[in-house]
């Protein structure tokens, strides 16, 4: 295991009013974001946290994902609070011994918001 200190996309599709996805929903939610292929993904009832390494193929998966959950929204009632976040900068996070993201990452104070269309 290795820290680094290294730039994410970070991708959040969570429910605004909180009161959460059930068995019916948040699979839908985690096959969207799997389908992307982030580096690392969290989730909770209240919606999924993606990471992805800093890179143009990120940036067009992210760009799809982001459709997609729009997508969603519009089309599908259970989705309508369905708020969409995604911060870019440095986290600091640990790394496995083939590279791959072991862990959240923590934010070293410079992510910056890009986009929230919650």
């Amino acid at each position: 295991m290795s820290i680094k200190r290294k730039r994410f996309i970070t991708l959040t599709l969570g429910d605004t009013e909180s009161s959460g996805y059930k068995e019916d929903t948040l699979p839908m939610l985690l096959h969207l974001v799997d389908s992307s292929s982030p580096d690392y993904r969290m989730f909770t009832h209240t919606g999924v946290v993606a990471n992805y390494l800093t890179s143009p193929r990120a940036l067009k998966a992210v760009e799809d994902a982001i459709t997609r959950a729009e997508s969603l929204r519009d089309s599908d009632a259970r989705f309508a609070t369905l708020g969409i976040g995604l911060a870019e900068g440095e986290l600091i996070a640990e790394f496995d011994w083939l590279g791959r993201q072991d862990g959240a990452g923590a934010a070293d104070g410079s992510i910056t918001r890009r986009r929230d269309s919650c």
